[in-house]
C-alpha cells in the first residue's frame, strides 16, 4: 500500500516540494498528488490522503485525527505577500458591506473574519467567490484573494489592498502560520518507514532551497513569468519554513479566537506532534 500525500499547488510551500526526488519516493511507495488547499484539506480528512501540506484551520479542525510532522511550516511574521484583501474603501468602513471571499482556503478566510471583528469591530456580509479579482469587486465592495491568485493580481488597481499577514502581526504581535505538514493518527503504524522517508525529504529539500537563499527557486518561478526575480527574492525572505516557539503561540493564539467565534467546535491548547523514529511510532499532545 502506497503513502499518498498532499502538496498545497501554492509557492509558499513550494521550497518543501521543489528539490525533492519525486521518482526515489514513489519507488519506496509515496505518493504525490497536487491540489488547491481546500482541496487538499478535504482529502486528508477524508483519508483519501494520509499525509499533506494543509491550510492550519484545518488542522485545528481535525486535530483529533492528526498529528504534524516537525520542522516544517509556512507563516510569517509580517507581511506575506499573497493573502491580501482588495477594497474600494477602508478597511474600517466594512461594516455591513459586502465581501468576496476566495473559495480556495479555509485558514485565510477565518483570519479575515477574525481581523475585522476583533481589531476593527467591523461585520461585513460575506460571500464565497471563485477566485477572479475583477468579477469579485464588481458585485463586492471588497475581495479575499490568497496564494498565487494574491501575487498575480498584486498590482491591481484597487484603492485599498491590506495585507493580512502584516495585520496580524501588527494586532497581536505573534507570527501567523498559514500551513502545517500532517499525518493521520490511523496511517502511523502501517507506514512508519515512508513517514520518516517523507519527513526527511520534504526538510532536505528546504534545507537545500533556503542553502543559496532561495535565488534556485527564484529564478525558476522568474521565468514562468508570475512575477520578477526581485519580488520572489522579497517573498522568501519574508517566510518562515521553520517552526518556532513564537510560531507555535502565534498559531494556538489563531486556534483560541476561532474557538471563541464559533469557527472551532472544540479548542486546540496544543500541536499534537509526530517524533520520527524507526521502530515504535511516538507524539505526544
Amino acid at each position: 500500500m502506497s503513502l499518498h500525500v498532499g502538496e498545497i499547488a501554492y509557492t509558499n510551500t513550494l521550497p518543501f516540494f521543489f528539490e525533492l526526488d519525486r521518482s526515489s519516493l514513489e519507488q519506496h511507495g509515496i505518493c504525490i498528488t497536487q491540489n488547491v488547499p481546500a482541496n487538499i484539506n478535504h482529502m486528508l480528512a477524508s483519508g483519501e490522503l494520509q499525509a499533506a501540506a494543509i491550510s492550519s484551520f484545518s488542522y485545528g479542525k481535525n486535530e483529533k485525527d492528526y498529528v504534524v510532522l516537525p520542522d516544517l511550516c509556512v507563516a510569517s511574521a509580517g507581511m506575506v505577500h499573497s493573502l491580501l484583501l482588495f477594497s474600494k474603501v477602508p478597511i474600517n468602513k466594512l461594516e455591513g458591506e459586502s465581501v468576496a471571499l476566495t473559495t480556495s482556503s479555509e485558514t485565510t478566510v477565518h483570519l479575515l473574519k477574525i481581523v475585522l471583528k476583533r481589531f476593527y469591530q467591523v461585520t461585513p456580509c460575506y460571500k464565497q467567490e471563485k477566485p477572479d479579482l475583477a468579477n469579485m469587486l464588481t458585485s463586492h465592495t471588497a475581495a479575499l484573494l490568497i496564494g498565487d491568485d494574491a501575487i498575480r493580481e498584486r498590482h491591481a488597481d484597487a484603492p485599498y489592498v491590506y495585507d493580512l499577514g502584516q495585520l496580524w502581526y501588527e494586532w497581536t504581535g505573534l507570527p501567523m502560520t498559514y500551513a502545517l505538514f500532517a499525518v493521520r493518527k490511523d496511517a502511523l503504524e502501517s507506514k512508519v518507514e515512508e513517514i520518516n522517508m517523507l519527513h526527511q525529504s520534504l526538510r532536505k529539500s528546504y534545507l537545500r532551497t533556503a542553502a543559496d537563499g532561495y535565488r534556485q527557486i527564484s529564478r525558476y518561478l522568474e521565468r514562468k513569468g508570475m512575477a520578477s526575480l526581485s519580488f520572489w527574492d522579497m517573498y522568501f525572505e519574508a517566510l518562515l519554513h521553520q517552526p518556532t516557539s513564537k510560531t507555535e503561540q502565534g498559531l494556538l493564539y489563531y486556534f483560541q479566537l476561532c474557538y471563541e467565534e464559533g469557527f472551532l467546535e472544540r479548542e486546540v491548547p496544543t500541536l499534537s506532534k509526530w517524533r520520527p523514529t524507526t521502530s515504535v511510532i511516538k507524539y505526544k499532545q
